[in-house]
């Protein structure tokens, strides 16, 4: 598992992570780092649209997920994801929509801060996406603390001990 250590376009991080709208110091990226640490992960800035955060895996790498972890931010859930859709694409133009959830109501720490999920999928991606169509509290920004996805090993079972990035 390799931990993304620059900003979304330093040359030295393994993959291109991009959210709509970042935020100076909490750009997309920070969903991705492992931390979930008070205060750490993605916001936007306070613009009315949908908001995506989306990770590349680069030409060749395409990876098969068939789980992920929504956290909220910690000490921060008044505006995490309610209304999402995760998808898959190998174009970044043409998306699949692997899991669809309504009403999510992330708290800010303890059990409730976090939202596990596991879905079908048989395809391996390119991209995965996040697409946030409301939050919890209707505001124009949104946060995430960490998101995480999973694979499948060889015989398409579930592998918690691998992430796939």
């Amino acid at each position: 598992m390799a931990l993304l250590t620059g900003t979304n376009t330093d040359a030295t991080t393994p993959y291109v992570i991009t959210g709509t709208n970042e935020d100076t110091g909490t750009e997309g990226w920070r969903a991705f780092d492992g931390s979930k640490a008070a205060g750490n992960g993605y916001y936007t800035t306070n613009t009315a649209g949908n908001k995506t955060l989306k990770i590349d895996f680069g030409n060749g790498n395409a990876k098969l997920a068939i789980k992920y972890i929504l956290y909220a931010v910690l000490d921060n859930s008044f505006d995490s994801p309610a209304d999402f859709t995760v998808d898959g694409s190998n174009n970044d133009t043409d998306w699949t929509t692997l899991d669809t959830k309504t009403g999510v109501a992330l708290t800010d720490s303890g059990e409730g801060n976090s939202l596990s999920v596991t879905f079908s999928n048989t395809t391996a991606y390119r991209y995965y996406r996040i697409l946030v169509t409301a939050t919890k509290n209707a505001r124009n920004y949104c946060s995430i603390g960490e998101f995480e996805l999973y694979s499948a090993d060889a015989g398409g079972n579930l592998d918690l001990t691998s992430k796939i990035w």
